[in-house]
């Protein structure tokens, strides 16, 4: 039986960044499709002692750069149950400053809360807020209103500089208007990065129904998106990611380590790991969880090529790209020998520039981005 610990263990060196699920909500939204699962008052200590139990306590080599708590609601956690994951994890590895984020819904937080949870050590707020239109919010399933949705960015940034805010674009029956109205709301509050994520209508979500009837326009979603870009670029915000905006010296830390295929470790319910050439899933059940924390669920050894080629994938997701002296150092072969012939196919189809020994992906290849990722798959095929 492969665990978290076994997977460490067998990686005694690399570093990561460590992610931990929250698998927990008071309601579920009308198009999540994460594992989440409905909980009536508070978050019990049962579940906090199972994440402890699957790290041990026999520490570990591995530097540690990001904690992310993500859910479900990681704002359903007391501040007590957040110190003892914090304090645990800090126990077990080398902590190198790292960035730990918590992901916030409005309708959870206190001035209190914010306050203990600063105190506690973490350094970075998410707050999904979506729209600040209440029919939106309701459409979405979303639990808070517009109002408490400014009134919760105001208290996270009375104690926060760094904290991010979601915006959701492509809601049916939002106009061109109201987008650009969350933006200049957004905007005003000021946050340091800010995500805006195109409304999906995954299938098992109560939005799946809905969506031939409800779906907006592609094209109309795309100019949305290209206002956005537009707009934030305009008030010092960098496009530094497909979805994602950032103040300069902002962007997310946590979140770069996927972009940039590194390793991370998963803990909690149906939490995924990146390690050495294994990619595996925890247990995606609560009890069974809680009997067996850290074991895995799913197990994927991936090849050379499957790693390199997930590699290009995710930073064309990213302005900076990727330096072919970055690729050949992880590697120790040359990105063109590769990929030579995807590449410069993308280049001369308008996808992907090159300079200075750089790959990066054009305002086209943003736009259309799958179409990098097909002709990347193809090569190696």
């Amino acid at each position: 039986m492969t665990t978290s610990i076994e997977l460490l263990r067998n990686n005694p060196t690399e570093e990561i960044g460590i992610y931990i699920h929250i698998p927990f909500c008071i309601k579920k939204c009308q198009y999540c499709d994460f594992l989440s699962v409905p909980i009536n008052g508070v978050i019990q200590d049962n579940y906090i002692v199972s994440l402890i139990n699957e790290l041990g306590n026999n520490p570990f080599q591995n530097p540690v750069k990001s904690i992310y708590l993500g859910g479900g609601t990681p704002s359903l956690l007391k501040p007590n149950q957040i110190n003892t994951i914090i304090i645990h994890v800090n126990k077990l590895f080398k902590p190198i400053s790292p960035e730990i984020t918590i992901e916030v819904n409005p309708d959870d937080i206190s001035e209190t809360w914010i306050k203990e949870i600063k105190d506690i050590g973490v350094n970075r707020v998410s707050i999904g807020i979506q729209t600040f239109f209440d029919d939106e919010l309701e459409y979405l399933g979303r639990r808070h209103n517009a109002k408490r949705a400014i009134d919760a960015c105001k208290i996270i940034s009375n104690y926060f500089d760094n904290w991010s805010l979601d915006l959701i674009f492509g809601i049916p029956f939002q106009t061109k208007e109201r987008w650009k109205e969350n933006l200049r709301t957004a905007v005003e509050l000021s946050p340091s990065h800010i995500s805006t994520y195109n409304l999906t209508f995954e299938k098992g979500t109560p939005l799946y129904e809905k969506k031939l009837k409800d779906k907006p326009d592609d094209d109309f979603c795309l100019d949305l998106y290209k206002y956005a870009e537009i707009y934030l670029n305009s008030n010092d915000y960098e496009h530094y990611e497909i979805s994602n905006f950032a103040k300069k010296n902002y962007q997310c830390i946590h979140n770069l380590i996927y972009w940039h295929n590194e390793y991370y470790l998963g803990i909690g319910t149906g939490a995924f790991s990146f390690l050495g050439n294994l990619r595996c899933a925890n247990i995606s059940t609560i009890d069974e969880y809680i009997k067996y924390p850290g074991k895995k669920e799913e197990m994927d050894y991936l090849s050379d090529n499957e790693i390199k080629l997930e590699t290009l994938i995710q930073h064309f997701r990213l302005s900076e790209g990727i330096h072919k002296k970055s690729y050949f150092n992880r590697f120790s072969t040359h990105i063109e020998a590769d990929f030579g012939s995807a590449l410069n196919n993308l280049i001369e189809k308008g996808f992907l520039e090159y300079n200075e020994g750089i790959y990066k992906p054009t305002a086209k290849g943003f736009y259309l981005n799958n179409e990098i990722g097909r002709q990347l798959i193809d090569c190696i095929r």
